[in-house]
């Protein structure tokens, strides 16, 4: 089995898997986001703002149909033929 390594504490994965990336970040950024989180760890910050993202995309993209009807045209009962 293998072993996960470099895994933030309190950040599980969603599929259980993990990939090392080079990312380049603003550091002020970064340290404004450590300072408002609590979270000291990089890896920890990053997997945060992503969930976060995420979340927010979810739910603002099923907010977009919410109180939307679409018009529904009322048709006559069709009366028997012949």
């Amino acid at each position: 089995m293998r072993k996960q390594a470099n895994k933030a504490p309190g950040s599980p994965s969603v599929c259980g898997m993990r990939s090392k990336t080079t990312l380049l970040i603003d550091d002020g950024l970064l340290s404004n986001a450590q300072v408002l989180t609590g979270l000291t760890n990089k890896t920890a910050v990053v997997q945060a703002a992503l969930e976060a993202l995420v979340a927010n995309e979810s739910a603002r993209r099923l907010q977009g149909g919410v109180g939307v009807v679409k018009a529904v045209r009322h048709r006559p009962p069709r009366l028997p033929v012949g």
